[in-house]
């Protein structure tokens, strides 16, 4: 399949009969087999309009639907756009064999036994092969580690910090709703991207289980944080803030002598807010970061990822414990801040806030997979710290949740604008690797001198959610 880029169709469709012009007009500009089918769109974090509608060619039992030149889904598009005067996108269908179930669920249980620790020495990366070169572009420099950050979880806390391999392991890929079987129970962290060729963005690591009946791997509890009550004072494999779930750092190098350390906490589930005693944004799957930006090795500023915005602060301006910042992870949202206590935001729909404060103390560093990264060339590798980590799971293209449920699933329900469940997030490489400021967004950019006051409500304004939500349109090189 080729890499077709989607564009995004907004507007209200009409309906319209099989045996219509722009039916006609498709089948004969493709090939017979091929027929255009409109399907109205369910909600989707990342939707800008509620009437979202996504055109998909489909094939008719075609051994290769998607063998279309670029040039022709382009024309096909502009034909459509021109009949229907909208603005959009073609998505082209993968083989409807590789979506085929080759006796699904008969290895469930072997599947369900794997050691997912297993995942992280995939990588095939030999240190002994590397050159000098190679041994430098590795490096994770020794100050990234000394001013790692802290993290704060918060004491009532009911979704902890997770493994992505063990998420792989009670996730089914889909592509919108309809499961990939070819890949169902034979994916890894050193093949997740090959889930790209069957519709990038479009394809959804979707739970096995009812989320809401709370299945324990999504809430993720037995990585708490070890705390001083329950080490052992000789006790070198598990000391205090040590937990089982493994942080992801990446390093990325940048002119001026700059060096971004991001932190990576990935969660299965995402608790949203509520507004009116009504929630409102859950999801499967949860990315969040800290970055430390070093100038000439010495920390300078920190950024802090809160839902599809956040926050920059000098360095000198954090808590500290020793010289390494302290950071607030928001109960259920994972937002991260600065400080402890009530985080009020006003957002369209109106006045929310997270929560956070000095729950179980986590150190990242304790468990980490460390990368760098190369902004030439888009190259992640594993670092010397992790030689064996493996890093095609980095270049999965698609979502790390289920697909935001329908509002026929009794789960979903609609409120101001806003639903229940949303989608799950784009992952880590899409996190704006590449920014030049140290911000997470591509507007303004502000760095705070002093930790705010409790309770300073911030006032989120529905053209700045809008600039935020295109960040993630970024690979991270830019």
């Amino acid at each position: 399949m080729p890499d077709l880029a989607p564009f995004q169709i907004q507007g209200q469709l009409p309906i319209i009969p099989p045996s219509s012009a722009l039916a006609s007009l498709a089948t004969s500009y493709i090939q017979p087999s091929l027929i255009p089918t409109a399907q109205p769109s369910v909600p989707n974090s990342d939707d800008r309009s509620a009437n979202r509608v996504v055109l998909e060619i489909q094939a008719d039992d075609s051994p290769t639907p998607c063998h279309v030149p670029r040039a022709s889904l382009y024309r096909l598009f502009s034909l459509f756009a021109e009949y229907l005067g909208l603005k959009g996108s073609i998505a082209c269908s993968p083989d409807s064999n590789l979506m085929q179930n080759e006796h699904a669920g008969d290895d469930d249980q072997l599947w369900e036994t794997l050691n997912s620790a297993d995942y992280w020495t995939s990588g095939e990366s030999d240190p002994s092969s590397w050159s000098v070169q190679e041994q430098e572009e590795r490096s994770i420099p020794q100050y990234v580690l000394d001013y790692a950050p802290y993290v704060h979880l918060f004491s009532g806390e009911q979704f902890w910090p997770c493994d992505i391999a063990e998420h792989l392991v009670h996730t089914t890929p889909k592509l919108n709703y309809t499961p990939i079987y070819k890949m169902r129970r034979d994916r890894t962290l050193d093949n997740l991207q090959e889930l790209n060729r069957f519709g990038g963005r479009f394809v959804y690591l979707t739970s096995d289980d009812n989320v809401e009946e709370r299945p324990d791997w999504l809430g993720g509890s037995q990585n708490i944080p070890e705390d001083v009550d329950n080490v052992k004072s000789n006790d070198t494999e598990r000391p205090v803030g040590h937990s089982s779930a493994p942080a992801v750092l990446v390093v990325v190098r940048k002119p001026g002598g700059v060096v971004d350390a991001f932190w990576f906490y990935f969660y299965s589930y995402n608790l949203g807010n509520t507004v009116f005693n009504v929630r409102f944004g859950n999801h499967v799957g949860d990315w969040e970061h800290t970055l430390v930006r070093f100038r000439d090795g010495m920390p300078e500023q920190i950024a802090l990822s809160e839902h599809s915005w956040g926050e920059a602060y000098a360095y000198s301006a954090m808590e500290k414990i020793g010289k390494r910042p302290l950071t607030f992870s928001a109960t259920g949202s994972h937002a991260m801040y600065a400080t402890p206590g009530l985080h009020p935001y006003v957002l369209p729909l109106g006045v929310l806030h997270d929560q956070t404060d000095r729950g179980p103390l986590w150190d990242p560093a304790l468990n980490l997979h460390s990368y760098t990264f190369n902004l030439q060339n888009g190259a992640l590798l594993a670092s010397n710290h992790t030689p064996q980590a493996p890093t095609n799971w980095f270049y999965y293209g698609g979502r790390w949740g289920d697909k935001a449920y329908p509002m026929s699933d009794k789960r979903q329900y609609q409120f101001a604008g806003q639903y229940h469940y949303v989608s799950g997030p784009l992952g880590a490489r899409f996190k704006n690797l590449g920014r030049s400021a140290v911000c997470q967004g591509r507007g303004k950019c502000d760095i705070r001198y002093w930790l705010p006051p409790p309770g300073l409500v911030k006032h989120i304004s529905p053209e700045q959610m809008e600039k935020d939500l295109d960040m993630e349109d970024s690979d991270g090189t830019e």
